[in-house]
């Protein structure tokens, strides 16, 4: 029985890929210029990565950087040691596809496929033996569909109104599963997941759900998990077992603790929590995440090392858990007061290659999420650097691209308000910038 349901599943497949090969004649010699294109593309990566952008709706402007974490998850750059050398292949596959006219420019940051090439990768996607995609998105799906079974190795139902996942999740070999922006999803069932099975990537982002059930365990060979703007959720605990996860996504986390489970993800190389309410970080929680490459933590906690209230004797994470970290090369962070930092860093040797730091005593919601257009090095203050010890100096205000000095608020802090800040960018340009020229804010 399970061969003639494997027959029928496959036979199913290939009547779906076979309805988007047109008709017209026209349209067929334009599928046949965009099958041979595809064919003659000379990486086996670059083919992986092309179908892995048909996975968004129609004329989406497809985020490199989301691709980027798809496709370490799914293990498509397993051979780039480091996270910047995978970004570099990832950039280098897309300006391949963009030159075979596979791949088109989007906005800032993003790329687009063409929808006449992207019904063709659709059906490349389909009909591949052992991988094939289940591409719903974007198509006002209410419910989840009834053929989306076993034999794919890929679901996108991403951009649906989607209210309720299945009981189970019958797709043993499945690699990918994204459902982000169904804002209807408020619950996934306890049983969703059966046994521990092969998903690498899933994104629940911009979903409904408040918990992560407690199955969510089985999910061992789990390498990318994108929880984005899931403003409901209450508790993530569950993510502690989750030992392989290497790219974790908490953007705009909207509880004020950081679970200390967190620090259980000794795997963890990317850690995002940009635009988030935390405020207390449990102390040598970073510094467990040695294998660290990337922290972006421009979010509301800023008091490193400082006391937990209402907690005797706690505190919370200090800046030197993030000196210790000897793979890190990109950091972007808040620190709410110069005091925060270390006033010496003994041997360590930091590598930030890329950075983005604030230190600030007046946080304003601006400070979290930093626009796409800033260069690589970017150092936010409210002060001279006077203060400032001279390691700090050395390897970052030196290094600085772009430094920007922000003034005191115009208006008083009362309630929730957010302080209204002046802002003046000193100096902009890819260069150095000597201590002498950077004493003052008039300089």
């Amino acid at each position: 029985m399970s061969d003639n349901n494997d027959e029928l599943q496959k036979e199913a497949r290939e009547v779906n890929a076979s309805q988007l090969v047109p008709a017209n004649k026209d349209e067929r010699d334009t599928f046949k210029r965009i099958q041979l294109t595809y064919n003659t593309l000379r990486f086996d990566d670059a083919k992986s990565f092309f179908l892995l952008c048909c996975m968004f709706p129609e004329d989406y402007d497809i985020p490199i950087e989301k691709l980027l974490k798809y496709s370490i998850g799914k293990g498509l750059l397993h051979y780039s040691d480091k996270l910047q050398e995978a970004r570099a292949r990832a950039h280098s596959l897309i300006a391949y596809l963009q030159v075979s006219g596979l791949l088109l420019d989007g906005k800032k940051g993003c790329i687009k496929m063409h929808c006449d090439i992207r019904n063709v990768a659709m059906s490349f996607a389909l009909s591949e033996e052992g991988h094939a995609f289940f591409l719903k998105a974007g198509i006002d799906l209410n419910d989840w569909p009834m053929d989306a079974h076993e034999g794919y190795s890929a679901i996108s139902l991403m951009g649906n109104n989607l209210n309720k996942l299945p009981e189970t999740l019958v797709c043993s070999e499945l690699q990918i599963l994204l459902l982000q922006n169904n804002d209807g999803i408020s619950e996934i069932p306890e049983t969703f997941f059966q046994s521990p099975n092969a998903l690498r990537v899933f994104d629940l982002s911009y979903t409904g759900i408040s918990v992560l059930p407690s199955s969510f365990n089985l999910l061992t060979n789990l390498q990318a998990l994108h929880l984005d703007c899931c403003n409901r959720i209450t508790d993530i605990s569950v993510l502690g077992k989750l030992k392989k996860v290497e790219i974790l996504s908490l953007r705009k986390f909207p509880h004020k603790d950081l679970p200390k489970e967190i620090g259980n993800l000794t795997s963890l190389r990317m850690l995002d929590v940009t635009g988030g309410c935390v405020h207390k970080i449990p102390s040598k929680l970073i510094s467990r995440l040695y294998r660290l490459e990337e922290l972006y933590m421009k979010c509301e906690f800023g008091d490193w090392g400082s006391k937990v209230e209402e907690a005797v004797g706690e505190t919370n994470a200090d800046f030197d858990e993030i000196i210790g970290l000897s793979h890190l090369n990109i950091l972007k962070v808040y620190i709410s007061d110069a005091a925060c930092l270390p006033i010496d860093i003994g041997n360590f040797e930091l590598n930030w290659i890329k950075f983005d730091r604030c230190i600030s005593r007046y946080f304003s919601s601006e400070l979290m999420l930093s626009s796409n257009e800033q260069p690589s090095r970017t150092l936010t203050l409210d002060r001279t650097i006077n203060g400032l010890s001279d390691w700090f100096i050395n390897i970052v205000t030196e290094k600085a691209e772009r430094l920007e000095y922000r003034e005191e608020p115009q208006t008083p802090v009362t309630g929730n308000r957010t302080p209204v800040t002046g802002r003046r960018t000193l100096v902009t340009g890819r260069r150095n910038f000597p201590r002498n020229q950077l004493l003052t804010p008039n300089n």
